[in-house]
């Protein structure tokens, strides 16, 4: 075989071999993304138990379940659970840093009922806006244009509180006390704004964090981002702690 052929016939097995390798990482890739069935039905169980002993009978349903597959949080797997009485959305899962199995509940009904406390300022100050709770049916949507109809032109709000509070605060999730009467805080306010900055917003940022306060927010961090449909439109978010 001549130099040239053994060349080329060199360079063709490399190619091949990383061919293969570039194949075998892209369907480990995949799979990993894909959540496993049995453990999906694991943490369904285990959620299911958890709230036969926390919460009153027939309060709770679990209804879904999710896979972490970026590592993003406490757990690999939670279970979706939908409060009948509250229309609460939260989730329950074994928190890998504590050990425990733990619920968003009280973070996330403070979440909802902070967003909907602030939200008549924010219409006022800013123009229409959406809780989370607004965007909860269409979040899952496949449809792109469903989706831009729906979001576009719109103010999000975002309240974040730790999912670990209502056990800071030890309320009990059978009586519910508010965020207000604990003087609990988030951890930050996101408000969502679909336009550039405009000029003098500095004042009516000023006066929505006014009406926070007033909501029972008294200590917090707000962050006014320029995004459309995830298109950042300003560099540069104003923020402030109160």
């Amino acid at each position: 075989m001549s130099t040239l052929k053994k060349v080329l016939f060199g360079l063709l097995i490399f190619v091949g071999i990383g061919v293969i390798a570039i194949a075998i990482l892209a369907f480990s890739f995949v799979q990993a993304m894909k959540s496993d069935p049995d453990e999906e039905e694991k943490v369904r169980q285990q959620a299911e138990q958890y709230l036969r002993e926390h919460f009153e009978a027939g309060t709770t349903s679990v209804y879904d379940a999710v896979y972490d597959n970026m590592g993003n949080s406490n757990f690999e797997y939670a279970a979706n659970v939908h409060h009948e009485k509250y229309g609460t959305n939260f989730l329950v899962y074994f928190d890998e840093e504590t050990g425990q199995m733990m619920d968003t509940f009280i973070a996330h009904k403070w979440r909802d009922d902070a967003e909907k406390a602030i939200q008549p300022y924010i219409n006022e100050k800013l123009g229409e806006s959406l809780t989370l709770k607004d965007r909860e049916p269409i979040i899952d949507s496949n449809d792109w244009d469903e989706i831009e109809a729906f979001m576009k032109g719109k103010v999000e709000i975002n309240v974040l509180f730790d999912d670990r509070i209502g056990k800071e605060f030890d309320v009990d999730p059978n009586n519910p006390v508010s965020y207000a009467e604990l003087g609990a805080s988030p951890d930050i306010i996101i408000i969502t704004i679909p336009r550039k900055k405009q000029a003098n917003e500095d004042a009516i940022f000023n006066e929505i964090i006014q009406s926070i306060q007033g909501e029972g927010i008294v200590h917090g961090n707000i962050r006014f981002e320029y995004i459309d449909l995830g298109v950042p439109l300003e560099e540069e978010p104003w923020e402030r702690s109160f």
